[in-house]
């Protein structure tokens, strides 16, 4: 069996039961783990929440790990139509940074099964800017959004709040599901975060 997925297999029961615990966690969210055979090889996949909704333009990514050591992105990853940048490129477009305490009880979490390679997922939306490109495009917003859409992201806070499961109206000002923020200038953000690559373990 492939290593991930075995390490999957034997993380589950205490990895369900602190979800169960706290369902406002940034860890990833598993839906499920397959074996399918190709070509008489056995391949394994996993499926899991997205964190950054395909329905929300991100103006800025960040994969972070907690260090500046050749954490830059690449000259070819900066040439990418949605590039994702790093922990010294979010240092300074972000100097103000964030702080949250949520982050760090996923931390401890991780800490506790032994995992340590991991990163912090950030996806900005900017909605002042969103609008200035909406204006230009000569576009319309679309303003419903399906309830059970808004439901699977990791960072959904209706999702959090459990209005989603019982299929109650809710009002986000169609934020699906991210969290409003403001940068220095004053614009306004929507956040998207979520710990991903958590499927290694150290010894």
């Amino acid at each position: 069996m492939h290593k991930e997925a075995e390490f999957l297999q034997k993380l589950l029961p205490g990895y369900y039961m602190n979800l169960n615990q706290n369902p406002r966690t940034l860890l990833p969210k598993f839906f499920g783990l397959y074996c399918i055979q190709s070509g008489g090889k056995n391949i394994r996949m996993v499926v899991m929440n997205n964190v950054l909704p395909r329905a929300v333009r991100m103006h800025l990514k960040f994969d972070l790990k907690g260090s500046t050591y050749k954490r830059c992105a690449s000259k070819k990853e900066r040439q990418k139509a949605k590039p994702t940048f790093k922990d010294l490129d979010f240092m300074q477009d972000l100097q103000d940074g964030l702080m949250l305490d949520q982050d760090m009880y996923s931390a401890l979490v991780l800490e506790s099964f032994k995992i340590m390679d991991y990163s912090l997922l950030l996806g900005v939306h900017n909605i002042d800017q969103a609008e200035r490109e909406q204006q230009m495009e000569g576009g319309e917003k679309d303003e419903k959004r399906p309830v059970a859409q808004k439901a699977l992201y990791s960072t959904a806070m209706e999702s959090i709040q459990g209005g989603a499961a019982c299929g109650e109206s809710i009002d986000t000002d169609d934020t699906m599901g991210g969290i409003p923020a403001v940068n220095g200038k004053g614009e306004r953000l929507l956040l998207y975060i979520g710990i991903i690559d958590i499927l290694q373990s150290y010894r």
